[in-house]
C-alpha cells in the first residue's frame, strides 16, 4: 500500500511564484512531464489536493484547479474513497504516439504535424482570433435553451445514476485505447447514428473527435494539414476569425468569390498548389447560400487532382427550413478528402460549446495527437450530458423547436424589410441558419446603416468584416434576438430614421440623380 503513495520527494514541484504563468498551470505542466518521461506510471496514486497544497505551500484552490485540468485532459482519474491516480488507460502512450506522429510526419499535404514550438506564430492565434471576433453567430437567448433538461441530466451524471451508469465500452481501436475517456466514445457513437440520418454522412465512432469548441477544432485541423506559408483557399466572404487563423499561420491566401450557387470552383485553378480549402457549402457564412450539387462534386474532383484537403464547416445544418433534405458534402466524399466540422455551440451555448470533427482515417490519429498537445479536450461531464441529450432525443426536439421559432421570425422579417424598402434591399436566399444577410443600395452608407440599427434596437450587425474584397452595404440580422411582436415597428422605425438622413450623402446631386442611385 505504501509503495503506491508518492513520497514528498517525488513531488517536489519547483514553482516560480514570480512567473507570469499561473501556479496551477505550472503544476499541470510538471505532472504532464513526469507522466511523459515515465516517472509517474499508469495507476500510480497522487497526493490529495489538500496534501499537495501543504507540500507546495499554496492554497487548496490552486491544487484543485490543477487536478481539475488534469482530469479534463484525461490524465488522472478520481476513485471514490480511494484517491487520485494516473489514468490506467496508459496516457503516457497517448503522449508518445502524438510525439511519434510529429517526428514521422512528412511535408506532404495532409501528412505533416506542426512543430508546437513556444515561439510558433500559431500558438498566439487564439488571442488574435478573439480580437477579430464580433457576433458572427449570435447566441441563443436563455429562454430558448433546454436548461431544465440539461440541469436534470447534469445532476444525474454527478450522481452516476441512469442513463450514465451503463457507459458504452470503447473498442480496441488505437484512437480510443490511448487515454480517451469512455464518455467521448459514447458521444461519438451517438453522433455517428445522428449524422447518418440527418446529413447522410456514413462514419464510425473512431473517426469522430470531440473538441472543447469550434475554434479549437479548426486550430488543430489547420495545424495538422498545413505548414507555415502553405497555400490555402477560402470563400469570399468568409468568417473573419477563420481568416485570422490562416493569417496567423502565414498562409498564402486565395479568396474565391461566391455567387448564388456557391463557390466559383473554376477560379481555384489559379490557386496553384493549394493544400487546404475551407468552405461552408450548406449554409455559406454569412450569406446563407447553399452550394449547388454540381459545384460540390467539382470541388471534390479538384481536391483529388491537386491532392488537397477540404474543411467542410456545417455548424448551421440543424436550422434547415422547409422540407428539403440537404446532405452534407462529406456524404459525396469517396476519396477521403473532406474533414467535416460541426458544433453544438451555435444552439446550446452557454450550456456547452462542444465541437466535433469527422476525419478521414489517414489523419484521425494526427488530429488526436494535435488535440493532446494543444490541451483542447473537453470535460467528461460535459461530453456525457451532451451524449445523453442526443441519445434521449432532447437535442433533436430542441432543434425542431428552434426551427419553428426562427421560421416565424424569419418570415416576418423578410416581409417587413421588403414592404419597407422595396427595391432598395436585396435579401440573400438562405435555406437555413439563424441570420439573414441583407444588401442595401448605395444611398445608405454602411456606417449609417449600423448606427441606425443600433439606435432603433434592431439586432443587426455590420457584415463588412466578412468581406475582403467588395463589402457593399450589408447588414446581418440576428433571428434569435428578434421579438416577433416588435419586428414590424422596429423595421419601420429603422427605415424612417434612414430616410431622414438619406440626402446627406447626396449633397450637390439633383433629385433625378438621387432617384437613379436609389433604383440601382
Amino acid at each position: 500500500m505504501r509503495k503506491n503513495i508518492p513520497s514528498n520527494r517525488s513531488f517536489v514541484i519547483p514553482l516560480d511564484f514570480e512567473s507570469s504563468t499561473h501556479l496551477f498551470s505550472q503544476i499541470v505542466q510538471f505532472i504532464c512531464r513526469r507522466v511523459e518521461c515515465g516517472d509517474l506510471k499508469p495507476g500510480e496514486k497522487l497526493p490529495s489536493t489538500r496534501q499537495l497544497a501543504r507540500m507546495l505551500k499554496v492554497s487548496r484552490a490552486t491544487t484543485s484547479a490543477a487536478y481539475y485540468e488534469l482530469h479534463r485532459l484525461g490524465m488522472i482519474d478520481n476513485a471514490t474513497h480511494a484517491g487520485t491516480f494516473v489514468t490506467r488507460r496508459v496516457f503516457a502512450g497517448r503522449l508518445k504516439s502524438a510525439q511519434t506522429v510529429a517526428k514521422e510526419a512528412t511535408t506532404a499535404p495532409g501528412e505533416r504535424l506542426m512543430n508546437f514550438a513556444p515561439d510558433d506564430p500559431l500558438t498566439g492565434a487564439a488571442v488574435r482570433i478573439k480580437s477579430a471576433e464580433f457576433p458572427e453567430t449570435p447566441l441563443i437567448p436563455s429562454c430558448l435553451l433546454p436548461q431544465k433538461k440539461w440541469n436534470f441530466l447534469l445532476k444525474k451524471r454527478q450522481m452516476r445514476e441512469p442513463p450514465f451508469y451503463n457507459q458504452i465500452e470503447p473498442t480496441a481501436n488505437l484512437l480510443w485505447s490511448c487515454g480517451e475517456q469512455e464518455s467521448e466514445f459514447r458521444l461519438a457513437d451517438a453522433l455517428s447514428a445522428y449524422l447518418a440520418r440527418s446529413r447522410a454522412v456514413e462514419t464510425t465512432p473512431d473517426q469522430i473527435l470531440v473538441f472543447g469548441n469550434e475554434r479549437q477544432a479548426l486550430h488543430a485541423i489547420v495545424s495538422v494539414l498545413t505548414s507555415q506559408g502553405d497555400a490555402v483557399a477560402h470563400e469570399d466572404p468568409c468568417s473573419p476569425s477563420v481568416r485570422a487563423l490562416f493569417l496567423a499561420r502565414n498562409a498564402k491566401l486565395f479568396q474565391i468569390p461566391v455567387d448564388l450557387n456557391g463557390m466559383l470552383v473554376h477560379q481555384l485553378e489559379d490557386a496553384g498548389s493549394v493544400k487546404l480549402i475551407y468552405t461552408t457549402p450548406t449554409n455559406q457564412t454569412p450569406l446563407g447560400l447553399t452550394m449547388q450539387a454540381e459545384r460540390r462534386q467539382s470541388l471534390l474532383d479538384f481536391a483529388g487532382r491537386r491532392n488537397a484537403m477540404i474543411i467542410e464547416n456545417d455548424s448551421n445544418h440543424e436550422l434547415a427550413y422547409g422540407n428539403t433534405f440537404i446532405p452534407a458534402m462529406k456524404s459525396l466524399d469517396r476519396d477521403s478528402r473532406v474533414i467535416y466540422l460541426s458544433s453544438f455551440g451555435r444552439f446550446l451555448s452557454p450550456l456547452t460549446e462542444l465541437a466535433f470533427v469527422v476525419a478521414p482515417p489517414s489523419i484521425a490519429h494526427k488530429l488526436a495527437g494535435a488535440r493532446t498537445l494543444f490541451g483542447t479536450s473537453a470535460s467528461s461531464i460535459e461530453i456525457d450530458v451532451t451524449a445523453a441529450m442526443l441519445e434521449l432525443g432532447h437535442l433533436e426536439r430542441h432543434f425542431q423547436s428552434l426551427r419553428a421559432c426562427f421560421a416565424l421570425k424569419r418570415r416576418q422579417l423578410i416581409e417587413c424589410l421588403l414592404d419597407a424598402f422595396g427595391r432598395s434591399v436585396y435579401l440573400y436566399p438562405s435555406a437555413m441558419g439563424n441570420t439573414i444577410c441583407a444588401r442595401f443600395n448605395n444611398v445608405y452608407p454602411q456606417d449609417r446603416l449600423v448606427e441606425t440599427a443600433i439606435r432603433t434596437g434592431l439586432p443587426a450587425f455590420d457584415a463588412s468584416p466578412f468581406f475582403k474584397t467588395e463589402a457593399g452595404h450589408r447588414l446581418l440580422f440576428s433571428l434569435p434576438h428578434l421579438d416577433e411582436n416588435t419586428i414590424q415597428q422596429k423595421v419601420s422605425t429603422f427605415k424612417a430614421e434612414l430616410d431622414k438622413a438619406m440626402f446627406t450623402p447626396c449633397a450637390g446631386l439633383s433629385p433625378l440623380e438621387v432617384a437613379d442611385i436609389i433604383l440601382e
